[in-house]
């Protein structure tokens, strides 16, 4: 019988990295969307760009762990013929789409957020007073894109860790 440890870590973590992920889309980002002003969008958009920075170098890493545990599970599943392997893969595959979907979608939201940034940051170092209500519109528009778009991607580790439930709980005869 094959162990169930290692299923359940991937299930943990996939969990885990889903719901850091959509906090972020269902809490951060609509208060910090909902308080952009001319007065403060140079301001906004750094704290976006700060969770950006400390988002980067754990989310990916943490679907690539993931994933390599569920296709762990069913790699050893499929060498011993001990259980049925197709579920942690199917698990594995969810779980890493955060990355191409990452890749191809949002990080030209993420860009073009950063280019009004510099554009913004550039008005403020120029001293020059002026009402940016067209990059507070234009910030605003792009947070929404990116938050909906941040909101599928965090549910893609919830359905592979769900996919992992349903495998495991296959096995256990549940």
């Amino acid at each position: 019988m094959p162990s169930h440890t290692l299923p359940i870590i991937a299930i943990i973590t996939g969990t885990f990295l889903s719901g850091a992920s959509l906090s972020n889309s269902w809490f951060s980002l609509p208060i910090l969307i909902k308080t952009l002003s001319p007065l403060n969008v140079g301001n906004k958009l750094q704290h976006f760009s700060l969770m950006q920075a400390y988002a980067d170098p754990i989310f990916p890493l943490t679907a690539i762990t993931t994933s390599l545990l569920h296709w762990t599970c069913s790699y050893r599943r499929w060498a011993s013929d001990g259980g049925a392997w197709e579920g942690f893969a199917w698990a594995g595959a969810a779980t890493f789409c955060m990355i191409p979907y990452s890749l191809v979608v949002v990080f030209p939201t993420v860009w073009k957020i950063e280019a009004v940034q510099r554009k913004v940051e550039k008005t403020e170092s120029d001293g020059e007073d002026k009402w940016m209500d067209a990059e507070v519109e234009e910030a605003r528009v792009l947070l929404q894109r990116w938050n909906a778009q941040h909101v599928v991607r965090g549910f893609m580790p919830l359905i592979g860790a769900l996919i992992g439930v349903r495998a495991l709980s296959g096995e256990l005869g549940a």
